[in-house]
Parts: C-alpha cells; structure tokens; sequence
C-alpha cells in the first residue's frame, strides 16, 4: 500500500443482509449461496479498487474504506449500498455498522466491536439504515437504546501505515473472498 496520509479518515463498515434468513427458509441453502454471490458482487461494484472488502461468514460482510476524501463522500457511499437488493428480493435490505479510525483503537478487534456495536443499533432502530459509531454507545440491556447516540459526522482523524499493517493481518485469518 502507498504511504497513507497520516491525517486522512478511513472507515471501517460491517455490512449485515436483513431478513436473510428468509431467503433460505423459503428457497434452501443452495440459493441462498447465490444470492449471497450476487450480492457480493453488487457491494463490491460500490467501492475503489484499493478498500478492502470480504465476507467474513453468513450473511454478513466488512468494508474498509481508506483516505475519505469527505463526509459527502462516504455518506453517498453508504446511501448506495442499502439498495443493493436484489430486484427479486426486494425484502433484503442491509443493515451497517460503521468505525472511523479514531481514538476509539485501530486494531481489528477494536474496530470490530465498535461497528458491531453500531451496527446494533441500526437494526434496533428498523434497519435499512447506518449507523456511525460514538462513544456513548453501549450493547444494551434489556432497556430501551438511547436515541441520541448516532454519530453522522466524519472527521479527519490520525492513521498510520502500522495500524493499516496490523488490520491486514488480523483480516487475513477471518476474511473470505467475495468473488466466486
């Protein structure tokens, strides 16, 4: 990878599939398999050759975007990707999580728990939607989320090419290519 700019945003994206489960129930796990594939194929077509993109088991998949040029940027990004559906499922929808690299740790784990914690709230809140990780965040109880815990703005934020180094490495062991 070609020196990062030490000032630059990146995004971290867990991408869940609502209702997939539907599509196995009513049409097996062999179509299921396509469907996935397709859809894989329609969340790759929304990103730059050098964001990173995998399915990392299920009907789940992550994105990590480099070098946000501006908060329009990956807001249009995002907007695109929840209608990706395919037009004979039009009931699949996705839900994402997302993590800006930021004090918030820039290690996989950390960056996993931080968009899994937004990405619950997106499905708490209806899916279909994004949801931008703050830290007032919790995974909650059995009360009610709080509603003012959605973080919409980017900002530019510290990274380094060890950090990027490290997040490869962890990836490695857990992603799968979305190709077939």
């Amino acid at each position: 990878m070609e020196s990062s700019d030490p000032d630059a945003c990146h995004a971290f994206i867990i991408i869940d599939l609502d209702h997939f489960k539907r599509i196995n129930d009513l049409h097996g796990h062999s179509y299921g398999d396509k469907v996935l594939k397709e859809t894989a194929r329609r969340i790759r077509q929304h990103f730059r050759s050098d964001d990173i993109i995998g399915r990392i088991g299920g009907d789940e998949f992550i994105a990590f975007i480099k070098n946000i040029p501006s908060k329009e940027f990956l807001i249009q990004k995002l907007e695109k990707l929840r209608h990706i559906a395919i037009p004979s499922h039009s009931f699949l929808t996705c839900s994402m999580g997302i993590c800006l690299t930021s004090n918030y740790g820039f290690d996989f784990a950390s960056l996993y728990e931080k968009a899994d914690i937004a990405l619950y709230h997106s499905k708490a809140h209806g899916r279909n939607c994004y949801t931008f990780y703050a830290s007032i965040m919790h995974l909650p109880d059995q009360n009610a989320l709080p509603k003012n815990g959605i973080d919409t703005k980017p900002e530019d934020l510290p990274w380094t090419e060890e950090i990027f180094h490290a997040l490869m490495e962890n990836l490695e062991d857990v992603m799968y290519l979305s190709d077939p």
